[in-house]
């Protein structure tokens, strides 16, 4: 421990106890001595000294002349200490650690720099995937109004969650729609789904919870928004269940080959060509929210039987 105007600066870390011989500036070595008489030299750069004492003192002028003598290979160590220091713009022009330096960039607000330095750790050799760093990167950008930046870091996260929130956000359908493809080849199926909701896509929905083999969902899905896909949902949900319960496969009732059981399946049908109609001739904007919000209570089937299915796809369509 070397004792710089007041404050310690830990020089090395020994394994036993040794004691101080002496200094010799002329080769920047310090010397130490055991109980078994054992001589260890260690580095200790005068010009190191100088320039902590410098900081401490908010010499700057002369702080840049000792820097001057240090070789490179002690400028981290230097930036950790002007870190430390409170100095962490001077610390990120110092430091050769491209570790450190995102760190710094990320503190000081410097986003687009410590991007660039996330794509130079990641074109190293060997280097780990960078995905935390994006992730870190995308939550400050966030935080900070940058969404073009939060939506690139998100991306190369893969964080399809939070690629999810800003597009939502945005209303960007276009980019929602990469979402739920990138979810869906990610096995999230739950944001996949969310997607395919979102943009009145309920087959593409329902297709989902099939390849995610969530057939007791797509089933009940399809009943409630693709009544059109239940038979054959159901038949291969049979299918599925029989090869562990039999019994209980045959409880499953189809709407085709029970018409019985299900009283309002032809209503539902014709409910769903009409916002099908509707959705391809004129997709709900945003601006249309309240009129919108008013349909959320409507009884669908109530109005189907009300004015048939012909007048309620006219309705829906005027």
């Amino acid at each position: 421990i070397c004792l710089v105007s007041g404050t310690q600066e830990t020089i090395a870390h020994l394994d036993r106890t040794y004691y101080l011989l002496g200094y010799m500036p002329d080769q920047s070595k310090l010397y130490l001595i055991d109980k078994e008489l054992n001589v260890i030299p260690q580095t200790l750069h005068l010009a190191l000294v100088e320039y902590l004492s410098a900081i401490m003192r908010q010499d700057f002028d002369a702080a840049a002349g000792f820097l001057a003598q240090l070789p490179e290979t002690m400028h981290n160590r230097v930036a950790r200490f002007l870190e430390n220091q409170g100095y962490a713009s001077e610390a990120l022009e110092i430091s050769k650690d491209d570790e450190h330096r995102f760190e710094l960039a990320t503190q000081l607000g410097k986003l687009q720099m410590a991007a660039d330095i996330i794509v130079k750790i990641s074109s190293q050799e060997h280097s780990m995937p960078a995905r935390s760093k994006w992730k870190q990167l995308g939550d400050v950008a966030l935080e900070q109004g940058d969404f073009l930046l939060a939506r690139r870091c998100f991306g190369e996260a893969k964080d399809l969650g939070a690629l999810f929130l800003l597009h939502t956000a945005a209303g960007d359908a276009a980019s929602l729609a990469e979402t739920a493809k990138l979810a869906q080849g990610a096995g999230i199926a739950n944001i996949a789904v969310l997607c395919c909701l979102l943009l009145g896509d309920c087959r593409g929905a329902l297709d989902v919870l099939v390849k995610a083999n969530r057939l007791p969902e797509a089933a009940f899905f399809a009943k409630t928004y693709c009544p059109s896909g239940l038979a054959e949902i159901v038949k291969t949900w049979k299918e599925d269940l029989s090869q562990v319960n039999q019994a209980v496969a045959e409880c499953l009732a189809d709407p085709v080959a029970y018409p019985d059981l299900f009283p309002d399946f032809q209503l539902s049908l014709a409910a769903e060509k009409a916002f099908e109609a509707r959705m391809q001739q004129r997709p709900p904007l945003a601006a249309s929210y309240m009129e919108e919000k008013e349909w959320q209570d409507m009884d669908v089937i109530e109005e189907v039987r009300r004015l048939s299915p012909e007048g309620f796809e006219r309705m829906l369509l005027r």
